[in-house]
Formats: structure tokens, sequence, C-alpha cells
């Protein structure tokens, strides 16, 4: 570590963390002022600012617009789909139906031969 490192580096690295860090140290000429106005203002330079209000955010409307044509899609598909599967099962009954008629009449000819 010795040469890999500058002269004296590990020293002022050692320094540095134990140096006090509270903003009485930072020396006159590097603290803000307040600008001339009251501290803590927003807009003032200090770092604070408006307060935001709390609600939905701008444009979520559109997106429940969107959401909402979707599930409107999706539950006409839905009616549609068992609109057509029971039809099927309908026609399924009917032509076993038919298919019983045949069989039955098939047999009623078969005796008159």
């Amino acid at each position: 570590m010795v040469n890999a490192v500058p002269d004296g580096f590990m020293r002022d690295v050692v320094r540095d963390n134990r140096a006090p860090t509270t903003p009485a140290t930072i020396p006159t000429s590097q603290q803000r002022t307040g600008g001339g106005g009251s501290a803590n203002v927003p807009g003032s330079g200090t770092g604070w600012a408006h307060e935001t209000p709390i609600g939905p955010p701008p444009g979520i409307n559109y997106v429940d617009a969107q959401l909402d044509a979707q599930d409107q899609k999706d539950r006409a598909e839905l009616v549609e789909r068992e609109a057509r599967i029971q039809a099927a099962e309908k026609m399924a009954e009917q032509i076993e139906t038919v298919r019983q008629q045949t069989e039955a009449l098939a047999k009623r000819m078969e005796g008159k031969s």
C-alpha cells in the first residue's frame, strides 16, 4: 500500500476522517448566507422547495380511461366466449338426440324387413 499511494495520502485520509464535521467548522467565507431574506424560504437558495400537494399524479385519468376500455373489451370477449360454449353444448345435445332417433329408426326398419 505504501508503494501504491503518494506520500502522506493515507495520513491525510485519516486526518480528514477524524476532523469535526459540524457547520461551525466551515469557514465563514464558505458558509451560505440567507440571500437577504429569511432562512428556509422556498426559492431563497437554501434548498427548501414549495410543498407538493398529495393527490393523483397528472395524466392518471388517461391511464384509467385506457384500463376501463380494456376491461370493457375483456368483458365483451368473455360474454361472447360463454355464448359460443353454450351454443356448442346445445348443438352437441341436439346431435346426440338426432343420433339416438336415427338408431331407433334404424332398429325399427330392421324389424320390418
